[in-house]
């Protein structure tokens, strides 16, 4: 995966969990909380200023758009049922 970016389950299409970001030199700081409003489900995916989650809410899969600073929410979109959507970025 690019420096600072967890687009794909695994990380990058080829699914190696590898990324070309430089590994921490510290303990990381907790940034900020976010209760889940239902089960999440598989990884989260990150790109440039956004952090992608996806949740099962009853028969309803919906994606959740962060923003990563923040942890603000700035989208959502809701599904019907069936597989988890393991959304891929580019």
């Amino acid at each position: 995966a690019p420096a600072g970016a967890w687009v794909t389950e695994g990380g990058s299409p080829a699914r190696n969990r590898a990324t070309a970001t430089a590994p921490l030199e510290r303990r990381p700081v907790l940034a900020w909380r976010r209760p889940a409003e239902a089960p999440r489900v598989g990884e989260p995916r990150v790109f440039g200023d956004r952090l992608w989650l996806e949740e099962r809410r009853g028969d309803r899969r919906v994606l959740v758009l962060l923003d990563l600073a923040s942890g603000a929410l700035v989208d959502e979109a809701s599904f019907g049922a069936g597989p988890d959507l393991a959304p891929g970025v580019d």
